[in-house]
């Protein structure tokens, strides 16, 4: 049996679909979301958000050799929770605690190309608040 606020996110998903606002996939993740049981996908939504702002100058092939500046490779799950030459970047749980996290909320990354959107932000703190799993 479906709560009320299941029930209104997907009536408001579906309408958006049918007006053409939102995705086909949005129905489903919004009933889950309002249900609390959606996850950040990192294979989905954390990973092609790191390979557009940050795998340039944490990973980039197209260097010779790989260009990893603080020794820090975004490229793979593996490598993220390796971390940099400085320790970890991501705190499994602590979103607060993760570096990543910090040094994108105080402007210091990425320092070249576009900013991570406040959206994008949101995905990865609740990513890592989520425990930051290889999902």
């Amino acid at each position: 049996m479906w709560t009320r606020i299941e029930m209104f996110s997907a009536v408001a998903a579906s309408l958006g679909v049918a007006l053409g606002i939102v995705g086909t996939e949005a129905p489903l993740r919004t009933v889950h979301m309002a249900a609390g049981t959606a996850e950040v996908s990192f294979a989905e939504e954390i990973m092609p958000m790191l390979k557009a702002r940050c795998v340039e100058c944490h990973g980039s092939e197209d260097a010779d050799p790989v260009r990893l500046e603080a020794g820090l490779n975004l490229t793979s799950y593996e490598h993220v929770m390796l971390g940099s030459e400085f320790g970890s970047v991501v705190e499994p749980g602590d979103a607060d605690g993760s570096m990543m996290i910090v040094l994108i909320e105080d402007g210091d990354m990425p320092e070249e190309g576009d900013p991570v959107t406040p959206e994008e932000l949101a995905k990865l703190r609740t990513w890592i608040t989520e425990g930051a799993k290889n999902n």
